[in-house]
């Protein structure tokens, strides 16, 4: 049974033999196209992980692409002057009436002239519009040539082969990387295209952008063009997340100039490839903020239970077994944004849930749901850390990846872990030490 850390540290292995980050095409370092979308791949195919999110809503095709033209056009015949531009994360919460994007709202109010974008592919439109839409690839084949031309030269790494068949010997799984790097490379050299062109009109002196790991065409485009570009933290970093583990150096166009943390604590958990002159601590002023909004007395026999889409499944079946043997504990099962539109099809046990389960959304706050909680149960999440913060005893049940993600917790005595809750929870109820743990987090 493979893990994790053991996928993590294969590819991290291969760096180094295969020097995968010397690999150019058309002047362009590729391997970071590559890193985290393999490691996926690998643990999905070694039932590592699921899928952590549902699909979201179905346009028909033409819908989706007179929407779709409708944001290229407007984002194409933009051409108003700002120094900077802040990319907003794709998913938003309503706080107090107003649609925001948690980790860049407060910023934006200390950059009252940058412009807000929404960097999007065009099958994910589903969104409350309050900004100007760059798609990652145009709809309108205005940069066609020279994406086909640089398509059309995309070589065949060498390198690559040995890695296909370094994956085949140790994991026993066929992957064409070659074949996966062609398809990623088209996607990419798209969205590059595209943004540079975008750069060009606007002329920032600094991209402001949220998992910078997942947008390495506008990292890339952005060092072409010799803006700045920032990269704010919004999720768990750590030395498994390859996003942010960077054990030997990189060249300096494979990563943003900055990163913004939301305290030194994150800076300790990860090789970053920064030096302190480069990281930034600005704190989590939606946590903080939403926080002091509940006062709300904690009850001894509730616990939340924060559902991880890559997960969910087995997480469940030991929620309800808890459920059936201790029916005076009061459960708050709270799904991940991710899961709302479809979890009574992925989660056919919460149609008709036990008595003493309550399925939620966002009917209720998370950080309210937090307050008012004893326990807290997850996997691997930012929300475990938010509940630590507030006070809550963290249990986390051992799917793949919970000892890796959650590492520096779990050494730390910080947590409980378990792989079979419903045994484990009368040893946790009467040790119950008290959580004094202080808020090193945000």
């Amino acid at each position: 049974m493979f893990t994790v850390n053991d996928v993590v540290e294969f590819i991290l292995n291969q760096e180094s033999e295969l020097h995968l980050f010397n690999l150019k095409a058309d002047d362009t370092y590729v391997w970071p196209i590559m890193r985290v979308r393999l490691m996926t791949q690998i643990e999905k195919q070694l039932g590592l992980i699921t899928t952590p999110h549902d699909a979201s809503r179905k346009w028909t095709r033409k819908e989706r692409y007179m929407k779709a033209l409708k944001y290229d056009s407007k984002a194409f015949m933009y051409n108003k002057k700002h120094d900077t531009v802040i990319i907003r994360h794709p998913r938003k919460v309503n706080v107090d009436g107003n649609v925001i994007d948690i980790y860049t709202a407060e910023i934006q109010k200390k950059y009252p002239e940058a412009l807000v974008i929404d960097r999007i592919e065009t099958n994910n439109l589903n969104l409350v519009n309050d900004s100007l839409i760059v798609l990652q690839e145009s709809v309108s084949d205005k940069y066609s040539k020279v994406i086909k031309e640089r398509i059309m030269n995309t070589p065949h790494f060498y390198e690559f082969e040995i890695l296909g068949s370094a994956i085949q010997q140790v994991f026993s799984i066929d992957i064409d990387v070659n074949a996966m790097f062609k398809d990623a490379y088209k996607h990419f050299v798209a969205g590059e295209e595209r943004f540079m062109r975008f750069l060009k009109k606007v002329e920032p002196k600094e991209v402001i952008c949220v998992v910078a790991y997942d947008k390495y065409d506008v990292v890339s485009a952005c060092k072409k063009c010799n803006v700045k570009i920032i990269e704010v933290q919004h999720g768990i970093i750590d030395s498994h997340h390859l996003g942010y583990h960077y054990p030997s150096s990189i060249p300096a166009a494979c990563f943003v100039d900055e990163l913004w943390l939301f305290a030194p604590y994150w800076r300790l958990n990860a090789s970053l490839p920064l030096d302190d002159e480069h990281l930034k601590y600005i704190g989590f002023s939606y946590f903080r903020n939403e926080c002091a909004k509940y006062e709300v007395d904690r009850m001894p026999n509730v616990l939340t239970v924060l559902s991880q889409g890559t997960s969910g499944k087995a997480m469940l079946k030991q929620i309800l077994s808890l459920a059936e043997a201790y029916s005076t504990l009061q459960i708050n099962y709270k799904l991940h944004p991710g899961e709302f539109q479809n979890y009574k099809e992925r989660y056919p046990e919460l149609v008709n849930p036990p008595h003493n389960v309550k399925v939620y959304k966002n009917e209720v706050p998370l950080y309210e749901l937090l307050k008012s909680s004893t326990y807290v149960v997850g996997a691997y999440s930012t929300a475990i850390y938010e509940a630590l913060a507030l006070g809550c005893i963290g249990i986390l049940i051992d799917v793949p990846g919970t000892r890796e993600y959650m590492n520096t917790l779990i050494q730390n005595g910080l947590v409980y872990i378990t792989n079979n809750l419903f045994k484990d929870f009368r040893f946790i109820e009467n040790d119950s030490k008290k959580n004094e743990i202080q808020n090193i987090y945000f």
